[in-house]
């Protein structure tokens, strides 16, 4: 296994393909509150993968409220969850992605947290990719259920702004075998 750890950004890569990845970015939230920026993030993650280079794309319907991801306390914090598969173009593989991703938008400093497990599907695990979100707790989160991070509560409001950061970006980071590289943002 080969590990990574940055800048914010971790990253484990096992030999048989699967690679656990997670980041946390400061983030420009557009006052909004915490589920709608979440939920911002993930369907701009889900038009991301709405492209050429992926073929066979199929999600199943986001869960909302997952609790996966705990604190350094034990505590449930509130995510949406992607699970999807697809097909890299270069080497006709098929892939399953379980993806998590939460903006903490009304604390001092707005933070994006996602976290994805990636494998070819025939190397997928459902217990490690639950052992690995569960062994990577957040710190100081914010607040742990989405709709408590409102727009009018919490201490780091920010202003309107349509230039949201867009957690599509580091797409690559989840990508096996579609001929691009790994980018973490």
């Amino acid at each position: 296994m080969t590990t990574y750890d940055t800048d914010g950004k971790n990253r484990m890569e096992k030999s048989n393909g699967c690679v656990f990845s997670a980041t946390q970015n400061l983030y420009e939230p557009s006052g909004e509150g915490d589920r709608a920026e979440s939920d911002y993030q993930a369907n701009a993650f889900i038009a991301a993968y709405q492209k050429p280079e992926f073929t066979n794309v199929s999600f199943e319907p986001t869960k909302d409220d997952s609790t996966l991801v705990k604190d350094t306390d034990g505590h449930p914090i509130e995510t949406r969850r992607l699970d999807f598969t697809y097909t890299g173009t270069q080497d006709n593989k098929d892939y399953k992605i379980t993806r998590v991703v939460r903006v903490f938008s009304t604390v001092g400093r707005p933070v994006m947290l996602q976290a994805a497990y990636a494998c070819p599907v025939d190397a997928y695990s459902a217990s490690e990719m639950e052992t690995l979100f569960k062994a990577t707790p957040i710190s100081n989160p914010g607040p742990t259920d989405m709709d408590e991070g409102t727009s009018d509560n919490g201490t780091g409001k920010g202003s309107k702004s349509e230039d949201k950061k867009s957690g599509s970006e580091d797409k690559k980071s989840d990508e096996k075998g579609s001929g691009s590289s790994p980018k973490d943002t």
